[in-house]
């Protein structure tokens, strides 16, 4: 609707608008504030794709679904808060921007691959209740990012799902989970000390390569497959432990 309007800076949305189409708002690199009123509830698919300057966005309390590169390097946007009714956070959806911390509230169900890929100043994420699965790249070179919660929900840690968070020092692998993807924690160069619990069967190639700093390492019961290269490089490796 105002693709590639680059001289806007503002807008503000009357309280019957429901869906934020796609590429409604793409390329407005001049805007800057946006408040979505509270009878939105859908944001879609590059709504607001590469708006470099925005950096003022409230999401309204209705929205269920934030559509794929929704915020795509919106690269000035540093705060934002994903209300308790959202189900569904799109694949890119808030890549290269500048989040510091980010709260995925318990009403996710799924969140997408790259959702929050070169996040490069994003520190913490505690992510909700009903997420089962990490997907590929999904905190992949959230370079600043030192610790993470993650709910017993979680089954799954996909490929490269937090590849070169180099500052990763607090990690807790939940209970639940059955597999740890190729290089999933590849070059986190931080992270000292990791127990894979007994529900793990799998752990992919070069999962934990390159983690320089990691001393410690507990494998549970159940795991049949560690891939190649799973602990490659990891220089300051000390003590192992199988099948806790």
């Amino acid at each position: 609707a105002f693709y590639y309007c680059s001289g806007l800076t503002n807008i503000i949305l009357g309280s019957n608008v429901a869906t934020i189409g796609s590429s409604a708002f793409q390329l407005c690199t001049k805007l800057i504030n946006v408040t979505i009123p509270n009878s939105v509830t859908t944001i879609g698919s590059s709504a607001f794709y590469s708006c470099h300057a925005l950096t003022n966005f409230v999401i309204g309390s209705s929205v269920t679904n934030i559509g794929d590169s929704a915020f795509y390097f919106c690269t000035r946007l540093t705060t934002i808060t994903i209300p308790g009714g959202v189900t569904d956070i799109g694949e890119r959806a808030f890549e290269g921007t500048s989040l510091t911390s980010v709260t995925i509230p318990n009403s996710v169900t799924s969140v997408g691959s790259y959702a929050f890929y070169e996040c490069t100043n994003l520190t913490h994420v505690s992510i909700g209740t009903n997420v089962t699965n990490i997907r590929d790249n999904v905190f992949n070179f959230c370079t600043s990012l030192t610790d993470v919660t993650m709910p017993n929900s979680i089954t799954s840690i996909g490929d490269s799902a937090f590849y070169l968070c180099m500052n990763l020092t607090n990690l807790t692998i939940p209970d639940n989970v059955s597999s740890i993807g190729n290089e999933a924690f590849d070059s986190c160069s931080s992270l000292a000390n990791v127990i894979i619990p007994n529900n793990v069967t799998s752990i992919g190639y070069w999962a934990f390569a390159l983690c320089s700093s990691l001393t410690n390492v507990t494998i549970g019961t159940n795991v049949t497959d560690i891939g190649t290269g799973a602990f490659y490089s990891c220089s300051g490796l000390t003590s192992i432990t199988l099948g806790h």
